[in-house]
């Protein structure tokens, strides 16, 4: 650890203060391994602007309660089910931990039920759907997985000017794939992955659209992202 740091220490003064590019850090893990690479990316991460002071937030925060009894409507947490990396993979599995943790705090919860064997545009359509019935007036998503894209999807194609999308007011998103995944790109670009994934969605019964519009390369992930000014986005990414 001691020698990591200390090899670390010496490409970040290279740095000066900013982060790493994926071409930058490729090279590092290709001359020097991963795990230098991993560590030069974590400190860069702790000592840039504005990472450093977001992160010195997040670990000198204390959960409070949310009292919504001060004459204001309640926030409410909405969760969008998806699958969160591990063993397993069963959908929505984080649903009800999260939403318990929610609840302790203090937030009202709500779940849109979206489909595991939809597209991401059908779930989108779901997405808007449920928030036109939602009598909530200040909402905040949380999203992980495959529903973190649904979730853009549904601002890019029908959320830029719904009134109902102004009712988002945060959006939390854990590890989810706001962009596509590069790794079922590169896995449909070939024969074989191409054919590996029709056949998944056949077995599954799952829309073959979810998996090119789940692909970094999907048209969508390429254009600007510019929802309501009141929307803040936290994204939560773990190094491991």
């Amino acid at each position: 650890d001691l020698q990591l740091a200390y090899q670390a220490q010496e490409i970040l003064q290279t740095l000066s203060g900013r982060l790493p590019s994926w071409a930058e850090l490729q090279a590092i893990a290709d001359e020097y391994g991963y795990e230098l690479a991993q560590t030069v990316f974590h400190r860069a991460i702790l000592l840039s602007q504005p990472h450093s002071a977001f992160n010195r937030h997040v670990q000198s925060a204390k959960p409070g309660f949310h009292d919504h009894r001060v004459g204001k409507s309640p926030v409410e947490v909405v969760l969008i089910p998806s699958v969160m990396p591990g063993p397993g993979k069963i959908w929505g599995a984080h649903i009800e931990w999260m939403r318990k943790v929610a609840r302790e705090m203090g937030f009202t919860t709500d779940v849109i039920e979206t489909d595991p064997r939809e597209s991401v545009a059908g779930n989108a359509w779901i997405i808007g759907d449920h928030l036109k019935t939602s009598t909530a007036s200040r909402i905040v998503m949380l999203t992980t997985g495959r529903g973190t894209a649904e979730l853009r999807m549904y601002f890019q194609r029908r959320g830029k000017s719904a009134p109902e999308a102004k009712k988002i007011r945060g959006w939390l998103n854990l590890g989810g794939c706001a962009q596509g995944s590069s790794l079922l790109q590169k896995q449909l670009a070939k024969p074989l992955g191409k054919i590996r994934s029709q056949a998944r969605a056949f077995v599954t019964g799952t829309k073959a659209a979810a998996y090119s519009e789940l692909a970094a390369d999907f048209p969508l992930w390429r254009e600007r992202f510019a929802p309501h000014e009141k929307l803040m986005i936290v994204n939560a990414f773990g190094i491991t």
